[in-house]
């Protein structure tokens, strides 16, 4: 980690004890303590909601995946993989992204189709993301507590609109990353060791205009990119259940919107740290929640994302001694 981002979340995490120590560490501990076994039913909400999420990367995987070894559970898998390593690393949310395109190669998914595929993911996700930000801020507005905090971020979404459209413009009218592979041969040398490792940017801008030119298969990964992030208003209405405190069904999707989209707004910080307590605290005050109790639900999010990454971590690394151990036989 550089020494920014190690900057950036120790920032995060001085936020986060500022908190804390604001609102009463025994009030949130003694919340924390009413979950108990309730983790496992967490622990399958957020699975459902990263099933939906990888079924719509899988959309995008599949005109590439040749050998048929990336099938949906060997990309849910992947995509748990990738949430562990933005969630529990020193990373920016980018590093996972990586890593899910070394995952898919290991598969046998070529690097231009694996790229591809999570360029236009990330294409995908901002804008399920606005429109999953829009709900949430609609739901808001409506019905359950506008003001003028919630006003100031319905305007930044609504000058941020034109971001994916115009990002689908780029990658479609123009060849970016040919241009950009000429210009890294250039700097770095035709003949170079790490030149010839790059991909070739001509191909990968064509899959990335084969994606994004077939409708139906973009519209397909949208809706279920969009469906997955409904479904992860379920884990916040359950840890508000399992709290005593509960919030229904709608409050609970409009306040996890808001809140992912501060961290999608914030991805250069490490696992969105400080942000998402923020996040929770502010609009979650604004549903009727204490404060000790919101601050509770982002921290219980936090142990969750343990759980559920932390595994996935050491598959990677099983898998990555795997293919060492093959490449090493190949020798």
């Amino acid at each position: 980690m550089n020494y920014l981002g190690a900057l950036l979340a120790l920032a995060g995490l001085g936020l986060t004890g500022y908190l804390i120590a604001n609102i009463g560490a025994d009030q949130i501990g003694a919340a924390i303590s009413l979950v108990g076994t309730g983790f496992i039913w967490l622990v399958l909400a957020r699975l459902l909601a990263v099933g939906l999420d990888a079924a719509g990367w899988h959309v995008l995987v599949t005109p590439f995946d040749r050998a048929r070894r990336a099938g949906l559970t060997v990309v849910m898998w992947i995509a748990l993989v990738r949430e562990g390593v933005a969630r529990l690393l020193p990373v920016a949310s980018l590093g996972g992204d990586i890593v899910g395109i070394r995952l898919l190669n290991l598969r046998g998914v070529p690097a231009s189709g694996s790229i591809a595929s999570v360029v236009v993911e990330i294409v995908v996700t901002l804008i399920a993301q606005f429109m999953f930000t829009g709900l949430g801020l609609a739901l808001f507005l409506l019905w359950l507590h506008p003001g003028p905090t919630v006003n100031k971020f319905a305007l930044a979404l609504l000058a941020a609109s034109p971001i994916p459209l115009v990002l689908v413009f780029i990658l479609r009218r123009f060849r970016v990353f040919e241009r950009g592979q000429r210009l890294a041969s250039r700097l770095l040398g035709g003949d170079t060791r790490l030149a010839q490792l790059l991909p070739d940017g001509a191909q990968l801008d064509t899959d990335i205009r084969r994606l994004i030119d077939n409708a139906g298969r973009l519209a397909s990964s949208i809706v279920l990119q969009l469906a997955g992030m409904i479904a992860g208003g379920l884990e916040i209405w359950l840890i508000t259940w399992l709290l005593g405190d509960p919030i229904g069904p709608l409050a609970a999707v409009a306040l996890e919107s808001i809140v992912l989209a501060a961290r999608h707004l914030a991805f250069f910080i490490p696992a969105g740290l400080g942000i998402q307590e923020t996040g929770f605290v502010i609009f979650g005050q604004m549903l009727g929640l204490e404060p000790d109790s919101a601050l509770a639900i982002s921290l219980i999010r936090r142990i969750r994302e343990v759980i559920t990454g932390a595994p996935m971590l050491v598959t990677w690394q099983i898998a990555e001694l795997r293919a060492a151990r093959r490449q090493k036989q190949q020798d």
